[in-house]
């Protein structure tokens, strides 16, 4: 990471040394703002879960603004799927100025349509059009835009927002219909709202289990064996409300420089109810004002920066009330905790300058605001003229840490791996001295979502379907690598390559009649089971050093000479063989029933299989060899 780009993360930062892996692990044998507060998490309707605002990747003269509701939306969740509360309103912020009140808002009502009510039915067949006589419970709503000290204008009104992806039989094309509720409002305003796959990946499981983290799971103060992520948002799905924008809307005072301050702008987002709600038999009305019930700026700032005894009340805060919570980022509970539960890690004490620019100010020289600094807020804060660095959902996924401006904490896109971003950021890699292993390979070992993004707005991925869907995708026993850290961590050591290529392939991205696709027939070519093509799709997408056969391994013999052979048996069972990196070293594990290891390959060995160098690579032959070593080719 060069000097320039620490200066640009803060005033007080100074060009960051690169480091080796230096500690070693001991041997062994709600996420963004899903259930972020104890009052939302008994009010999931209006439960904002995640905000994202970045340049578009494929027009960059646009800004994307998106926000999700409704965490862990079970796909099979009928009869009554899921939808938004028609008494409620959904509203993402916009501060062009920094004084964290918002300037333009973006509002989303709606309202409930059963045109027969006789039915308990969500639909009487197959629905194939956004007006099907067949779409039984329909929700249409209204989006407006609001502009203080000056207009409202109606963007949109009785929009039928699509199904959610019940089944082949109720849903067939889903994707095409979906599709068709991808909006152009006028004046350069494309806008979508309704179901999609859970964009954020993460393990909640591990995380809220005393901070676990899977792949440091030896290094624990309550150990356990090292594990590869699990990400417990896989299979769930949201409901979105996205709207891109032109920047000039958003940010009409800018002259195009990444330097200006004008060119910077915050978001959050917010759900409010009325202030008063009657309840009677099989009925509910609300009167009064509004009063807001969920806000979320930046991930996993109410989950892991605020204490349980302001949890709700920050729910219901406008940024300018943020000081109420200074004391949470001056002095991060969880630094202290990362401390305690992972002994030999430090983090630097109080008080945290550089958290308050990542999460109150913005960073001089990134995407601190006119008056950010005299009016600290919580805030998404976007540098509108810093252009995209890669294509959709192809930026390195550690962001501005890593070297990409375009990415976390300068707004949010769909692939940054916010989770790893903020432990790392939280255990001081912005702070010097501090940007060191293990501190800077910090992760939870869920590397990617679940979902490849769509190639165009609104990018998230179609929703999981009703009908069949699989939850928490195994992740990693490693972390992504920042540039000139000495490799990932997890697992014991920080293993890689020998070279200097970077290894990590970015997330992929949805391909429509792509002739490499392996969902499609080819005759010449023996037919995976659907266990066995699910399992490579998930290992194409990753980012981890899992070797996996596609034929199976029940029987491995080691050989005492180097380099070890394996000898693999086809079964009618599919265990999965796994390279992983045990204290430096990369072993032969088998996963499922047979759970055994076998021999210890030196870093840089690479797999070959059937005489042909290969690198992570399903693989399907009599004989492997492990030589790795060159860069991967898959």
């Amino acid at each position: 990471m060069s000097t320039r780009l620490i200066a640009a993360l803060s005033a007080v930062l100074v060009a960051l040394g690169a480091s080796s892996w230096i500690w070693t692990l001991p041997p062994s044998a709600g996420a963004s703002s899903h259930r972020e507060a104890p009052l939302t998490s008994k009010d999931p309707t209006i439960d904002n879960v995640d905000v994202f605002a970045f340049v578009s990747p494929d027009d960059a003269t646009k800004i994307t603004l998106i926000s999700t509701w409704i965490p862990f939306e079970e796909p099979a969740g009928g009869p009554n799927f899921y939808r938004f509360d028609d008494i409620a309103r959904y509203l993402i912020k916009v501060d062009r100025d920094g004084d964290g009140v918002e300037d333009v808002t973006y509002e989303w009502t709606f309202r409930n349509e059963i045109r027969d009510p006789s039915t308990f039915l969500y639909n009487t067949g197959p629905i194939t059009s956004l007006d099907d006589a067949d779409y039984n419970f329909r929700q249409l709503y209204r989006i407006r835009e609001i502009v203080r000290g000056g207009s409202t204008t109606t963007l949109g009104e009785n929009l039928v927002m699509p199904p959610d992806n019940i089944g082949p039989r109720s849903t067939p094309n889903y994707g095409a219909l979906a599709a068709r509720a991808i909006r152009d409002l006028g004046a350069g305003i494309t806008e979508f709202t309704g179901q999609r796959d859970d964009p954020f990946y993460i393990d909640i499981g591990a995380i809220f289990d005393l901070l676990g983290l899977r792949p440091f799971n030896s290094a624990h103060l309550v150990r356990r064996g090292t594990e590869a992520g699990v990400d417990s948002m896989g299979g769930f799905n949201i409901h979105a409300t996205a709207i891109q924008v032109p920047r000039a809307r958003l940010a009409p005072d800018c002259p195009d420089n990444a330097a200006d301050k004008r060119c910077v702008i915050g978001v959050w987002s917010t759900s409010e109810r009325r202030s008063t709600v009657v309840r009677g038999a099989g009925a509910r009305t609300g009167s009064g004002d509004f009063v807001q019930v969920s806000r979320l700026g930046n991930p996993l700032v109410n989950e892991l920066v605020v204490d349980l005894a302001r949890k709700d009340a920050f729910n219901g805060t406008p940024p300018t009330g943020d000081a109420v919570v200074l004391d949470r980022v001056v002095d991060p509970e969880l630094g202290r905790l990362i401390e305690l539960l992972y002994p030999g890690i430090d983090v630097p004490p109080a008080p945290r300058n550089d958290l308050v620019a990542v999460f109150l100010t913005g960073v001089a020289g990134l995407n601190q605001q006119v008056n950010s600094t005299s009016s600290p807020s919580e805030q998404l804060r976007l540098n509108t003229a810093i252009r995209p660095t890669a294509g959709v959902c192809a930026g390195n996924t550690l962001g501005v840490i890593a070297g990409d401006k375009a990415g976390f904490p300068n707004g949010r896109r769909i692939e940054d791996d916010v989770t790893d971003i903020e432990l790392r950021v939280v255990a001081g890699v912005l702070v010097p001295g501090f940007n060191k292993a293990p501190n800077n390979q910090l992760g939870d070992g869920v590397n990617t979502n679940d979902m490849a993004c769509l190639g165009a707005f609104p990018y998230l991925a179609n929703p999981h379907q009703g009908y069949e869907h699989d939850h928490h995708a195994v992740g990693s026993t490693t972390t992504p690598a920042l540039p000139g850290s000495g490799g990932g961590g997890g697992g014991g050591g920080g293993g890689g390559d020998d070279d200097d290529d970077d290894d990590t392939p970015p997330p992929p991205v949805a391909q429509v009649n792509d002739p490499n696709n392996d969902d499609e027939e080819d005759e010449d070519r023996p037919r995976l089971t659907e266990e066995e093509r699910d399992q490579k799709e998930r290992t194409n997408r990753s980012n981890r050093s899992d070797h996996v056969t596609e034929g199976g391994v029940v029987e491995v013999r080691c050989e005492a000479s180097a380099p070890v052979a394996l000898t693999v048996v086809r079964p009618d069972d599919v265990p999965y063989a796994v390279i992983a990196n045990i204290d430096g070293n990369q072993q032969i594990r088998l996963l499922r029933e047979t759970r055994a290891q076998c021999g210890s390959i030196q870093v840089g060995d690479y797999l070959e299989i059937d005489g042909n160098k290969e690198s992570e690579v399903l693989f399907d032959a009599d004989s492997v060899t492990i030589r790795r070593g060159g860069r991967r080719v898959r």
